[in-house]
């Protein structure tokens, strides 16, 4: 009986896991039916981050010296593959905006990524996001 009930505890956060990924799957899918934007499960998890750090202000500050900063917005890089190394432009205010609008600037900063075309603060950031 405790062989069981431990076999099935430790089978528990995969399962919870799998359901979240369906979760994020099922709420992609409807959102692009639904705006004709191709939403990716990587915009969600952008905005899901921006809206944390956004309801967390202690989690978006830093130090300076013997003052802390939080920031009024959510800069979040992510990462791009650009073929010959990894560079991370950013996302401004990403709390502030829509998912299709998150869609649009990811896909502009990895297009500009790819054509080594970023400027110095489009990959300039307090909190990064690396797939």
């Amino acid at each position: 009986m405790k062989l069981s009930l431990t076999i099935s505890l430790s089978k528990s956060p995969s399962k919870a896991t799998i359901l979240i990924f369906f979760a994020f799957q099922s709420a992609k899918q409807q959102l692009n039916t639904a705006g004709g934007v191709d939403i990716t499960i990587n915009d969600i998890i952008i905005k899901a981050a921006g809206l944390a750090l956004r309801d967390i202000p202690d989690v978006n500050s830093q130090w300076h010296g013997d003052v802390i900063h939080t920031f009024r917005n959510a800069d979040i890089a992510v990462a791009v593959d650009t073929g010959n190394s990894h560079i991370t432009p950013v996302v401004r205010a990403a709390n502030t905006k829509t998912l299709s609008e998150i869609s649009a600037d990811v896909k502009e900063l990895a297009d500009k990524a790819k054509n080594n075309d970023l400027a110095k603060e489009e990959i300039e950031v307090e909190f990064e996001i690396t797939f």
